[in-house]
């Protein structure tokens, strides 16, 4: 069983003296989606586990790597486990604790002997993700978490672009790293933009979101690898554009972006916000004129064509939630992503 990796949860309750009682897990697990159901299953032997059973209710609170700490507290004996770490109470009156990467509060609705354990059934009654931060994994009796952080959309059941996504891998999580973002690798098929990977570490919940996500291809969205498509592309991409006025816009964005190499999306107060988290990240707005420098916090998302040669653009990389977006950390950003693109555009060939 060693070598199966876990989550690290920590199981917290009210005791009868209104004290906080805890114990760490790594059983814990989701049973049933309707009605919503999860379980975890302490030793028998637990001298917690009785006070979270009279409590009749509990919160699983998944940790994080930063949490690391309060796990090892938790293991030890003669001290005071939930000093330094801020918890609140939810709504069964279970404490949770408020840096960890999710929690689910519940109602004890069953326990079930399992031999030198009990299986405790739990009714959801609330839960979140507040943060941001990675789960902790146990794994051959030590503490770690995921590597790479990258995700890749389900979707890709064509050799060539798995086999493509896998040699982008660890460029996009060196770039993502360097800039403290996140990136996006996507492909355009025909009038659809279909989103394959994502790397980084996510700064809201947009990258699970968007990986495998397939969408349209309307003008202004797309438009990085517009600016490098044939002509009868962009003529079909422009009149599929909301307005004329939109599509004559979006069709002047591209001499923008082909001049400069690159495209810089800044926000554009008088668009409506898109429904698709795709278009929100990739394109949210309009394309930085060549003649004015980005103000701090303008800049949304750079993107980049790979392309073959003097091609079209076969992929179209992308970063956003950038660290620094002043008008030194975003050219900084540009030109690491440039560098980038090249390096895969080498990779083509094997595509």
């Amino acid at each position: 069983m060693g070598q199966y990796p876990t989550g690290i949860a920590m199981v917290t309750a009210m005791s009868h003296d209104g004290s906080p009682v805890g114990m760490i897990v790594g059983t814990f697990a989701s049973v049933s989606l309707d009605p919503p159901l999860v379980s975890f299953m302490p030793t028998r032997t637990s001298t917690t586990w009785p006070q979270i059973e009279a409590a009749g209710s509990f919160c699983v609170n998944v940790l994080t790597v930063a949490q690391e700490p309060v796990c090892r507290a938790f293991r030890a004996e003669g001290v005071d486990r939930f000093a330094g770490e801020p918890w609140r109470t939810g709504a069964t009156g279970s404490p949770i604790l408020e840096r960890s990467a999710a929690w689910i509060d519940c109602e004890i609705v069953n326990v079930l002997d399992a031999g030198d354990h009990v299986i405790v059934l739990g009714a959801v009654v609330e839960m979140d993700a507040p943060n941001t931060e990675l789960p902790m994994l146990f794994f051959q009796g030590g503490y770690g978490s995921f590597t790479p952080q990258t995700m890749v959309s389900p979707y890709l059941n064509v050799a060539s672009n798995l086999a493509f996504v896998d040699r982008a891998r660890p460029l996009m999580e060196s770039l993502s790293s360097a800039l403290g973002c996140e990136c996006v690798l996507a492909t355009s098929e025909r009038d659809d933009f279909l989103i394959m990977a994502s790397a980084g570490v996510p700064s809201d919940s947009q990258r699970a979101m968007i990986v495998g996500e397939r969408v349209p291809l309307v003008a202004p969205f797309g438009r990085t690898a517009m600016a490098w498509a044939p002509e009868s592309d962009v003529d079909r991409w422009q009149r599929k554009a909301l307005d004329d006025e939109t599509g004559d816009a979006a069709r002047e964005m591209l001499d923008v972006i082909r001049r400069r190499g690159y495209s810089i999306s800044i926000e554009d107060p008088s668009r409506q916000p898109s429904s698709s988290p795709t278009v929100s990240v990739l394109d949210p707005g309009a394309e930085l004129p060549l003649s004015l420098e980005p103000v701090e916090g303008q800049v949304q998302s750079i993107s980049a064509p790979i392309r073959r040669g003097s091609g079209a653009a076969e992929f179209v990389l992308g970063v956003y939630g950038m660290a620094d977006t002043s008008a030194e950390g975003v050219d900084n950003a540009a030109r690491a992503l440039m560098e980038t693109t090249r390096e895969l555009a080498t990779h083509l060939d094997d595509h």
